[in-house]
């Protein structure tokens, strides 16, 4: 079972990695489009299975694990369903890595003052529309999966994390077996 990532950038690269062995880069782990640092030219996305391609990650929570990394994906959907009426902010998960990372898919953005509308310059695939957008008409970001052309070039999407409903312990924690924990030599969230 794969897990969705995706990170924001103003340079295009055929693999994301850290521009240093000090700081990871950070990735969003969400159902949908979220930023905190604004938008940027590129948007990568990643559907991969941490164990199987070897890929270590940490969340930056004070677990450093899954399960609240899932627990901010989780609410930060609810906060953007309108189901935290007093909250006034929350954002995606964030995993970090030092592991190299080949996107699944590339979109650049269309409009550079208002990054609504996206093209696809990988895979290179011809479609009947020219942009994607990733807002409805109240510029609300729409869940990823329901995002016709986005299914098309992610077909695992729908069967993937965060998208699929996951059982949740006695304990209140969340478990995905293919999580592959980053461990380094600094405990460090990289803020």
């Amino acid at each position: 079972m794969k897990m969705l990532l995706f990170h924001h950038s103003d340079y295009l690269v055929k693999v994301q990695k850290p521009l240093s062995d000090r700081r990871p880069l950070f990735y969003w782990y969400a159902d949908r489009f979220c930023t905190h640092l604004g938008y940027s030219k590129y948007m990568y996305f990643f559907l991969i299975d941490p164990k199987k391609d070897n890929i270590a990650l940490r969340s930056r929570t004070e677990s450093q694990d899954f399960s609240d990394l899932h627990k901010a994906a989780l609410e930060y959907k609810a906060f953007k369903e309108g189901k935290l009426p007093n909250a006034e902010y929350r954002e995606g998960g964030i995993a970090m890595s030092f592991s190299p990372m080949t996107p699944t898919l590339i979109l650049e953005a269309l409009e550079p003052d208002q990054y609504t509308k996206y093209k696809v310059i990988f895979p290179r695939k011809r479609f009947k529309r020219p942009h994607i957008s990733l807002f409805d008409e109240n510029k609300q970001p729409i869940p990823f999966d329901q995002i016709p052309v986005l299914k098309q070039l992610l077909p695992d999407l729908s069967d993937s994390h965060p998208f699929l409903p996951l059982q949740v312990f006695e304990d209140g924690t969340y478990r995905y077996h293919e999580w592959n924990p980053m461990i380094t030599e600094k405990s460090g969230l990289w803020l």
